[in-house]
């Protein structure tokens, strides 16, 4: 899958990038990562400890996303830094390629700035520019109240729930499965 690299502007007349990630990317991703699993743990399931990542892992899973038809890692780059990121990764068997799972992460400070819009809207035009994808699916914790709301904005229903699949100390979070056909 490709689309082609668009600048964002800010308000500021500052601006970003969402692209493509390239090799050169992959540790500014890992940064991304690092920081997110640093300043929003809930963000993610792994912990920093229980999944290894490196820059080469990241490289060569974007080298392998850019072969497929239902798949790719996008990055938003402002300056020199990750401010966020999507991925599409799709069904690897004939009879799943059709569907393309959709995970995104921005950066703390970034939120609410349009950047997960950027993401989304570039991610859903090239699962609709492909000729395999059909489907478009996601997950997202119940609590991300700001991730619903720009998900069902966008187009996505909500399928069904996984009650309590996340546990944060003593709290417990459910895991909304969504969808969309493009």
């Amino acid at each position: 899958m490709r689309v082609a690299s668009r600048r964002h502007a800010l308000g500021d007349g500052d601006f970003y990038q969402i692209r493509v990630a390239e090799p050169l990317d992959a540790g500014r991703l890992l940064d991304l990562h690092f920081d997110l699993c640093r300043t929003d743990p809930a963000t993610d399931m792994p912990e920093l400890d229980e999944f290894p990542l490196s820059a080469d892992i990241v490289a060569r899973d974007a080298k392998a996303l850019e072969r497929t038809a239902n798949g790719m890692l996008l990055a938003a780059i402002h300056d020199r830094d990750a401010i966020g990121s999507a991925v599409l990764r799709g069904g690897r068997f004939r009879r799943t390629r059709h569907v393309t799972e959709l995970s995104m992460r921005v950066r703390k400070d970034w939120r609410r700035r349009g950047v997960g819009r950027a993401l989304l809207d570039t991610a859903l035009e090239a699962a609709r520019a492909s000729d395999v994808v059909e489907i478009v699916s996601l997950t997202v914790f119940l609590s991300n109240a700001p991730a619903l709301e720009l998900y069902r904005s966008a187009g996505f229903q909500e399928e069904g729930r996984r009650r309590g699949h996340l546990r944060l100390g003593d709290r417990d979070d459910d895991l909304v499965l969504m969808s969309q056909r493009v």
